[in-house]
């Protein structure tokens, strides 16, 4: 199964996959790209789907023979039980064996007496015995120990390639089934949740536990992507003809295709950012438009509506969606006012999670609800790929609900941070996206709870504070370590050492632009990447110097203390994460210019020292190489001449 898996036919599916519902989708929203994904997946998750079922099947073999063995366990302890009965009848034998011993003492006197009479007899015994002797030797006639016959070889022979040879190899048909098998599940599974309403409401509580609150629509134009399952058939034939799967390519199926493929199924949509970012009133109940912060327009792609004015929400039917698209209400501004109360009006403040009340109508303001700036700076760090948090952690529409018992209920639209809630009694509470309901299903997307100070630092500190830390101390170690080569070496050094510092500055120049733009994006591959290659630009080159100085004996006390510099230039780095966790300073939203500030400086002003501890070290060993070496000739008798 694993031939099928690494199929270059698979492989590509899977690459389609993921580039469609990473990419395409996103910059060619339509149906064209919608199909995409069902053919490429229709491909793809046979063979998924086989060795899911071939992994079960080996499970529950092994189940089986643990089971047997089990039951071993039960009859071998019964016959131990047994065995231990028999012990205690032994040793009752044991104790009348004892009784007999005392008997058969008195038999051994009775023997004793009879021993002298049986010696004469012996004697003559004995002379009866040599006669014996004689007259079997003469009756053997034969040598023990004849070798086998020629039958008997050949016998043997036959036997043994008889052993020797395989037994009958299990055809294809097995794995054939099991592929048709696959086929089969994925074609009736996919129709099932395309054609039926049930299909797609099952579909959608069960990927939900997966991969969060989704929603599956059914649609019976998918069912075109069907014959797709007939190329999948092919790659299964096409791969079963080949040979078996060298080890190397084993490994590269298990280790490499697995992971991706499995990825390319879990992750088979573009990250999903919630963004609330518009509210509407339409036909007397609230709505809230939702979209995808990971596109970046802040528009809206899908629609909540909440008929208890926000504790919970559903999603807007698609029949009750076209006509909303169709009747598309005007959008609520940023402040809005009690229809029953006209004074009574509420505001938002522009580029903030804060919220104004007025009681006179809009003559004076007052903070009605706030999280505060470093609050705010904090849930940022918290949040998957945030962006600008000035953009997307503000609040963006205000919504004025009366209420029929009396009171007011306010919504606001919060971006990432989802809605935020007034009830009547004036108590506000930060909602999320609701208790969301859809289909028979229900899920919880409550509002993310703002970190601590120490979290929030401390989940900053390892994005940022610990690579830089290490470009930092490799640059430290590099430049003292080349400054150190070229006075050993002489200037033409200079041109081998230039590329390597060159290399370390442009993975630190590489990587402040990503620190200073939050730095916590949740895709693996861009934080991994950026990482990677900032590390790879700095230690590389940074320990090839390191170690090229080390080579030389005189130069390793030196480069040790090179090396220890750049270990206390690193730490330097940590040093505003720390005076946040103790003081509270600096602001959270400072915390990242202040690490990449202090980065600089100490790359500044670690520099000139190293090079100016190179140049004193060398002097001092040059006074001191010519006390030992003085210019004046030696005179007789090892004596200077003065």
């Amino acid at each position: 199964m694993l031939s099928w898996l690494i199929h270059p036919v698979t492989v590509a599916a899977t690459a389609l996959l993921i580039l469609n519902d990473h990419v395409l989708k996103a910059a060619y929203p339509g149906w064209l790209t919608g199909k995409l994904s069902d053919v490429a997946g229709l491909v793809m998750a046979p063979p998924l789907l086989a060795l899911l079922l071939a992994a079960c099947a080996r499970l529950t073999a092994d189940s089986a023979r643990l089971l047997a063995g089990r039951v071993r366990l039960v009859a071998d302890s019964a016959r131990l039980l047994a065995g231990r009965v028999r012990l205690v009848a032994d040793s009752a034998r044991l104790l009348a064996g004892c009784a007999r011993l005392a008997v058969d003492s008195a038999r051994l006197l009775a023997g004793r007496v009879r021993l002298t009479a049986g010696r004469s007899r012996l004697l003559a015994g004995r002379v009866r015995l040599v006669g014996s002797v004689r007259l079997a030797g003469r009756a053997a006639g034969g040598v023990p120990g004849a070798p086998l016959r020629g039958g008997d070889r050949v016998w043997l022979a036959g036997l043994w390639r008889t052993a020797g040879r395989p037994g009958p190899q299990r055809g294809p048909d097995g794995r054939d089934l099991l592929a048709a098998g696959s086929i089969l599940l994925v074609g009736v599974g996919f129709a099932a949740v395309k054609a039926t309403q049930a299909g797609a409401t099952t579909a959608s509580a069960l990927w939900s536990v997966v991969n969060g609150p989704s929603v599956i629509l059914a649609d019976v134009t998918d069912l075109l992507a069907l014959p797709a399952l007939g190329l999948a058939w092919w790659t299964w034939r096409s791969a079963a003809n080949r040979p078996t799967l060298v080890r190397w390519l084993r490994m590269v199926a298990v280790l490499v295709v697995l992971p991706i493929a499995g990825l390319g199924v879990a992750a088979t949509s573009a990250p999903q950012y919630d963004d609330a970012v518009q509210l509407y009133e339409w036909q007397d109940v609230a709505v809230v438009g939702v979209g995808n912060a990971y596109h970046g327009n802040r528009e809206p792609y899908r629609w909540q509506v909440s008929q208890d004015d926000g504790p919970s929400f559903t999603e807007l039917p698609e029949h009750r969606r076209e006509l909303f698209q169709q009747q598309l209400p005007t959008p609520a501004s940023g402040s809005d006012c009690s229809t029953r109360e006209p004074t009574h009006c509420f505001r938002v403040v522009p580029r903030r999670l804060a919220v104004q009340e007025s009681r006179d109508g809009g003559a004076t303001w007052q903070l009605a609800w706030e999280v505060d700036e470093d609050a705010r700076a904090r849930l940022g760090v918290a949040m998957p790929a945030m962006g600008d948090v000035e953009e997307y952690l503000s609040s963006r529409a205000l919504l004025v609900r009366d209420q029929p018992d009396g009171g007011v209920v306010v919504l606001v639209a919060n971006g990432r941070d989802g809605v935020a809630r007034r009830d009547t009694t004036g108590r506000w509470k930060r909602i999320g996206f609701g208790a969301f309901t859809a289909d028979g299903f229900r899920a919880e997307t409550a509002a993310m709870p703002i970190p601590s100070v120490a979290e929030a630092t401390v989940t900053a500190g390892w994005r940022v504070a610990v690579p830089l830390s290490i470009v930092v101390g490799s640059f430290v170690a590099l430049v003292g370590c080349a400054t150190l080569l070229v006075r050993r070496s002489g200037w033409p050094l200079v041109a081998a050492i230039a590329p390597a510092a060159a290399l370390n500055l442009l993975g630190l120049v590489a990587f402040i632009p990503y620190a200073m733009a939050g730095a916590n994006s949740d895709e693996l591959l861009a934080p991994l990447f950026v990482v990677a290659v900032t590390l790879g630009l700095s230690l590389l080159p940074a320990g090839a110097i390191v170690l090229t100085t080390a080579v030389t004996e005189r130069s390793r006390g030196v480069a040790g203390r090179f090396c220890l510099a750049g270990l206390l230039g690193g730490t330097l780095v940590w040093l505003p994460y720390l005076l946040r966790v103790l003081t509270g300073w600096p602001q959270q939203h400072t915390l990242t210019d202040v690490a990449v500030a202090t980065a600089v400086a100490v790359v500044l002003i670690s520099v000139p020292l190293a090079i100016r501890y190179v140049i004193r070290v060398f002097a001092a060993q040059q006074v001191e190489q010519a006390q030992l070496d003085p210019p004046w000739p030696l005179v007789d008798g090892g004596q200077r001449s003065t």
